[in-house]
């Protein structure tokens, strides 16, 4: 089973003992894709297309923290600033 993007090959996938075909992929970017599924064939079976997936990736939300060595602080004071950016990288 081929496994594609638009036109765009993404990979194979091997049918198990009950004729399902799996792939992952971490390589789509931001925004709509159209993901086909198209059986090769075989002896029994012709080829074909499986159908289609509307599949959205969204953008990864962040939070970012800024944090300060010495608040308040005055005129000639020397103050380290510190930041840390964390991100929700999963599946959405």
């Amino acid at each position: 089973m081929t496994f594609k993007d638009g036109a765009t090959v993404l990979g194979t996938g091997t049918l198990n003992g009950t004729c399902i075909a799996t792939y992952a992929t971490a390589a789509l970017t931001t925004g709509s894709h159209t993901i086909t599924a198209v059986y090769g064939g075989n002896a029994t079976y012709l080829s074909g297309p499986t159908g289609t997936v509307a599949q959205v990736v969204k953008q990864a939300a962040t939070t970012s923290v800024i944090a300060s060595s010495l608040n308040p602080s005055k005129a000639g004071d020397n103050v380290h600033g510190s930041g840390h950016l964390a991100g929700d990288w999963r599946s959405r």
